[in-house]
């Protein structure tokens, strides 16, 4: 199974055993309440924490509210069945594994936080990341310094929602030759084995921590970040940040 609610429009994917497809569905996050039963529930005679399952869940960047909700809801729903572990990946290379046979020079994921701002990502031709996670909004500044050192060859934009015209617009301008990617994925069975870069956790016993950028938050000053019974301070204007947050 795969799962991502890191934007408004919610990732929900599955194939069970005997099954031909990798289904996958899209839907806004204000239908999670009622999609997520809807979907999971049919299944609960072959979901069961005896048999092997292999979940793979997106823990951001996002929004930090609509990431932690979308988990819990999901996460209970697979812990009614004995379900207790999951393999965490970065939303950002979750989104991009969706489309693995597309894979042009650059390849940038774009996830939406508020107000027309995003966290973007760029991949290259073999999946390698060349900019993680990065924070632009309109105009694009620091989206426009990072493309300088980039050829204007080719590009492919995947996007986690649909109504994104500004950094679609932004992007085609930049590049001789542009696809944009909004659809639902077509994801393929051997494809959701290929995937990496993933960590496996059991969540009833280890903290979730969520891929989630502060900075875009106005946090400019140092914040005191407190783990177990300890307290570390973290300069949030450093790169840095990522290793608490």
């Amino acid at each position: 199974m795969i799962f991502d609610a890191s934007s408004s429009t919610v990732i929900l994917g599955y194939k069970l055993e005997g099954e031909e497809l990798f289904l996958t569905e899209r839907f806004e996050k204000k239908q999670l309440n009622t999609k997520l039963p809807q979907i999971l529930l049919p299944l609960s005679e072959k979901l069961s924490g005896t048999l092997p399952l292999k979940v793979i869940i997106g823990v951001g960047p996002g929004s930090f509210t609509g990431i932690k909700t979308g988990l819990a809801l999901f996460l209970s729903i697979l812990y009614t069945k004995g379900i207790e572990s999951v393999e965490m990946i970065s939303s950002s290379l979750f989104l991009k594994m969706l489309y693995p046979h597309i894979n042009l020079k650059y390849n940038f994921t774009a996830i939406p936080f508020n107000n027309r701002q995003y966290f973007v990502s760029c991949f290259d031709k073999t999946g390698g990341v060349l900019k993680s996670d990065f924070f632009v909004a309109q105009p694009f500044d620091e989206f426009e310094k990072i493309l300088k050192n980039f050829d204007k060859e080719e590009a492919a934009l995947f996007l986690s929602e649909k109504n994104c015209r500004d950094i679609e617009n932004f992007v085609r301008s930049k590049f001789n030759k542009t696809e944009i990617h909004t659809g639902v994925p077509v994801f393929r069975p051997d494809d959701f084995y290929k995937i990496k870069n993933s960590k496996n956790i059991h969540f009833t016993k280890e903290p979730l921590l969520l891929n989630y950028v502060n900075l875009p938050a106005n946090i400019s000053e140092k914040i005191d970040i407190y783990i177990n019974s300890g307290m570390e301070t973290c300069d949030a204007g450093n790169e840095s940040r990522k290793n608490f947050c």
